[in-house]
Protein backbone atom coordinates (compact mmCIF):
# COMPACT_ATOMS: atom_id res chain seq x y z
CA UNK A 1 0.00 0.00 0.00
CA UNK A 2 1.74 3.37 -0.91
CA UNK A 3 1.55 6.73 1.33
CA UNK A 4 -1.72 7.81 0.23
CA UNK A 5 -3.78 4.35 0.39
CA UNK A 6 -2.21 4.44 3.95
CA UNK A 7 -3.23 7.52 4.82
CA UNK A 8 -6.78 6.77 3.46
CA UNK A 9 -6.77 3.93 5.80
CA UNK A 10 -5.63 5.60 9.10
CA UNK A 11 -8.15 7.96 8.16
CA UNK A 12 -11.27 5.20 7.89
CA UNK A 13 -9.91 3.75 11.56
CA UNK A 14 -10.12 7.62 12.65
CA UNK A 15 -13.73 8.02 11.51
CA UNK A 16 -14.63 4.82 12.53
CA UNK A 17 -13.52 4.86 15.90
CA UNK A 18 -15.10 8.88 16.09
CA UNK A 19 -18.54 7.28 14.90
CA UNK A 20 -18.55 4.82 17.22
CA UNK A 21 -18.17 7.47 20.37
CA UNK A 22 -20.43 9.80 18.93
CA UNK A 23 -23.50 6.62 18.81
CA UNK A 24 -22.41 5.52 22.22
CA UNK A 25 -22.48 9.71 23.72
CA UNK A 26 -26.04 10.03 21.50
CA UNK A 27 -27.27 6.82 23.81
CA UNK A 28 -26.56 8.56 26.94
CA UNK A 29 -27.65 11.65 25.37
CA UNK A 30 -30.97 9.98 25.13
CA UNK A 31 -30.98 7.83 28.57
CA UNK A 32 -30.35 11.15 30.22
CA UNK A 33 -32.93 12.87 28.63
CA UNK A 34 -35.88 10.24 29.23
CA UNK A 35 -34.19 10.57 33.41
CA UNK A 36 -34.70 14.40 33.41
CA UNK A 37 -38.36 13.60 31.83
CA UNK A 38 -39.39 11.26 35.01
CA UNK A 39 -38.15 14.23 37.45
CA UNK A 40 -39.67 17.02 35.61
CA UNK A 41 -42.89 15.11 35.23
CA UNK A 42 -43.42 13.40 39.15
CA UNK A 43 -42.12 17.30 40.03
CA UNK A 44 -44.40 19.01 37.72
CA UNK A 45 -47.54 16.33 38.77
CA UNK A 46 -46.71 16.70 42.86
CA UNK A 47 -46.74 20.33 42.37
CA UNK A 48 -49.90 20.51 40.65
CA UNK A 49 -51.60 17.70 43.10
CA UNK A 50 -50.45 19.68 45.95
CA UNK A 51 -51.74 22.98 44.91
CA UNK A 52 -54.83 21.60 42.97
CA UNK A 53 -53.88 23.46 40.15
CA UNK A 54 -54.73 22.34 36.60
CA UNK A 55 -52.64 24.92 35.13
CA UNK A 56 -49.90 23.84 36.36
CA UNK A 57 -50.97 20.27 35.64
CA UNK A 58 -50.90 21.25 31.79
CA UNK A 59 -47.21 21.86 32.52
CA UNK A 60 -46.89 17.77 32.54
CA UNK A 61 -47.83 16.48 29.42
CA UNK A 62 -46.13 19.65 27.59
CA UNK A 63 -42.72 19.02 29.14
CA UNK A 64 -43.04 15.50 27.94
CA UNK A 65 -43.87 16.23 24.39
CA UNK A 66 -40.60 18.40 24.56
CA UNK A 67 -38.78 15.83 26.04
CA UNK A 68 -39.88 13.07 23.35
CA UNK A 69 -39.18 15.53 20.39
CA UNK A 70 -35.58 16.24 22.14
CA UNK A 71 -35.14 12.24 22.21
CA UNK A 72 -36.49 12.12 19.03
CA UNK A 73 -33.66 14.71 17.86
CA UNK A 74 -31.20 12.38 19.16
CA UNK A 75 -32.58 9.55 17.54
CA UNK A 76 -32.63 10.76 14.02
CA UNK A 77 -28.91 11.99 14.38
CA UNK A 78 -27.83 8.33 15.83
CA UNK A 79 -29.44 7.08 13.39
CA UNK A 80 -27.65 8.83 10.59
CA UNK A 81 -24.22 8.47 12.44
CA UNK A 82 -25.18 4.87 12.31
CA UNK A 83 -25.15 5.13 8.48
CA UNK A 84 -22.13 6.59 7.96
CA UNK A 85 -20.62 3.90 10.48
CA UNK A 86 -21.83 1.33 8.05
CA UNK A 87 -20.75 2.91 5.18
CA UNK A 88 -17.18 3.13 6.43
CA UNK A 89 -17.18 -0.16 7.82
CA UNK A 90 -18.08 -0.85 3.90
CA UNK A 91 -15.15 0.77 2.99
CA UNK A 92 -12.57 -0.89 5.21
CA UNK A 93 -13.87 -4.11 4.50
CA UNK A 94 -12.97 -3.66 0.86
CA UNK A 95 -9.37 -2.40 1.66
CA UNK A 96 -9.31 -4.98 3.80
CA UNK A 97 -9.95 -7.43 0.54
CA UNK A 98 -7.78 -5.54 -2.05
CA UNK A 99 -5.40 -3.31 -0.13
CA UNK A 100 -3.84 -1.27 -3.20
CA UNK A 101 -7.87 0.39 -4.27
CA UNK A 102 -7.37 2.65 -1.26
CA UNK A 103 -6.20 5.57 -3.72
CA UNK A 104 -9.17 5.28 -5.58
CA UNK A 105 -12.02 4.82 -3.68
CA UNK A 106 -14.57 8.02 -2.91
CA UNK A 107 -14.41 8.73 0.19
CA UNK A 108 -14.44 11.66 1.89
CA UNK A 109 -13.06 12.68 5.74
CA UNK A 110 -15.57 13.32 8.63
CA UNK A 111 -18.33 11.78 10.48
CA UNK A 112 -20.04 15.58 10.07
CA UNK A 113 -21.02 13.96 6.14
CA UNK A 114 -23.26 12.12 7.65
CA UNK A 115 -25.55 14.48 9.60
CA UNK A 116 -25.11 17.86 6.88
CA UNK A 117 -28.41 19.39 6.05
CA UNK A 118 -30.64 17.05 8.39
CA UNK A 119 -34.13 18.31 8.83
CA UNK A 120 -36.24 15.93 11.14
CA UNK A 121 -39.76 15.70 9.88
CA UNK A 122 -42.78 13.88 11.13
CA UNK A 123 -42.03 10.55 8.87
CA UNK A 124 -38.61 10.67 10.05
CA UNK A 125 -40.18 10.20 13.97
CA UNK A 126 -42.81 7.58 13.26
CA UNK A 127 -39.74 5.67 10.91
CA UNK A 128 -37.82 6.32 14.18
CA UNK A 129 -40.26 4.55 16.67
CA UNK A 130 -41.83 1.76 14.38
CA UNK A 131 -39.55 -1.07 15.53
CA UNK A 132 -38.99 0.15 18.77
CA UNK A 133 -41.55 -0.53 21.21
CA UNK A 134 -39.63 0.16 24.72
CA UNK A 135 -39.90 4.11 23.35
CA UNK A 136 -43.94 3.63 22.73
CA UNK A 137 -44.29 2.07 25.92
CA UNK A 138 -42.50 4.57 27.95
CA UNK A 139 -44.06 7.79 26.44
CA UNK A 140 -47.33 5.95 26.35
CA UNK A 141 -46.95 5.74 30.08
CA UNK A 142 -46.06 9.08 30.60
CA UNK A 143 -49.08 10.46 28.46
CA UNK A 144 -51.17 8.14 30.88
CA UNK A 145 -49.75 9.61 34.06
CA UNK A 146 -50.07 13.13 32.44
CA UNK A 147 -53.94 12.43 31.51
CA UNK A 148 -54.31 10.99 35.05
CA UNK A 149 -52.83 13.84 36.96
CA UNK A 150 -54.64 16.07 34.92
CA UNK A 151 -58.39 14.50 35.88
CA UNK A 152 -57.45 14.00 39.65
CA UNK A 153 -55.98 17.87 39.31
CA UNK A 154 -59.30 18.68 37.88
CA UNK A 155 -61.55 17.00 39.86
CA UNK A 156 -60.28 18.03 43.12
CA UNK A 157 -60.37 21.54 42.18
Amino acid sequence: MDASGERTWSALLLEFEHLQATIERFDGHRQRTRAWLITVFTATAALALQQRSAAIGVLAPVAALLFFLLEMVYMSHEALLINRSNAVERLIDGLRRSPNSAASIDYRFGYGAGIEDHELRLRDVVGLVRHREHILWFYGGVAFGATSVLTITLIRT
